[in-house]
């Protein structure tokens, strides 16, 4: 083999040694890209999770002030009947 050759071939080597990394940096990217998309897939679905829960929590303090304006109003009742019943009306 003549010296060219050898230089030739030793840089052929080293190309593809430096495409093998090449390679292996890209398949790395992609494998963390995919983590970040199934992350924002997540995230969407966990949005929606807390807009349903945020809906519940809603209707359930809606009943809760009808609750407690019932219960306003019927201890309001007893009040007022134990006072005439005190004042002996």
């Amino acid at each position: 083999m003549e010296p060219n050759d050898r230089t030739y071939y030793a840089r052929l080597e080293a190309l593809e040694r430096g495409m093998e990394r090449v390679h292996a940096i890209l398949a790395e990217h992609s494998r963390r890209i995919d983590g970040v998309e199934q992350i924002a897939a997540k995230l969407g679905h966990i949005e929606a999770l807390l807009a349903r829960l945020e809906e519940r929590l809603s209707g359930l303090n809606n009943s809760l002030r009808i609750w407690v304006s019932l219960l306003t109003m019927l201890l309001g009742g007893l009040l007022a009947v134990a006072w005439r019943a005190l004042e002996g009306g």
